[in-house]
């Protein structure tokens, strides 16, 4: 995954957040703010880490556990 596909996989998990149900509250609100750092360091410098890159697939599949998907 390269850095725009990472910026814009932050910008899907983040609207997948906004899905979540009410008793996923500690789990969006912690992963939120994760998600929000690594997007804006991608941005920022223009690449992404492979430990990113992980970081993010484990919140998606966390998510979307919640959303059953």
């Amino acid at each position: 995954m390269d850095w725009e596909e990472a910026y814009d996989f932050c910008d899907e998990l983040l609207d997948d957040l906004d899905a979540l149900p009410e008793r996923a509250g500690d789990f969006r609100d912690s992963v939120r703010d994760k998600v929000e750092s690594i997007r804006d360091w991608v941005g920022e410098a223009e690449t992404v880490t492979a430990r990113q890159v992980e970081a993010l697939e484990n919140i998606r599949a966390g998510v979307d556990k919640w959303l059953r998907r």
